[in-house]
């Protein structure tokens, strides 16, 4: 009972992933147009990461795939992504003030 709860929050969280991952490509073609915006890039990457996480772990859930390692990594990642993100946008914000 308590797999199946989980695989469908898991089949809930990836439905919202994919279509934040949709949005996260509309939202490519603005940022790449503005400098104001260049951050956004790997804030885009970071969600598109973030989907294939959910997909891996919806995976996992309903074992079909397991893989310790791709998840760490693929965290990892998105961490990075973030953090850079965070310190261009200051770095954008410094130079239009």
């Amino acid at each position: 009972m308590v797999e199946y709860l989980e695989g469908v929050l898991k089949l809930a969280g990836l439905v919202l992933s994919v279509l934040a991952a949709i949005l996260a490509v509309t939202l490519l073609r603005h940022s790449l147009r503005k400098r104001e915006l260049w951050a956004w890039i790997f804030l885009i990457i970071a969600l598109v990461l973030f989907m294939v996480q959910e997909i891996l772990g919806f995976l996992r859930a309903f074992s079909m795939f397991e893989s310790t390692y791709l998840t760490h990594i693929n965290v990892t990642v998105i961490l990075v992504c973030t953090i850079i993100a965070v310190a261009y946008q200051f770095k954008i914000a410094k130079e239009t003030i």
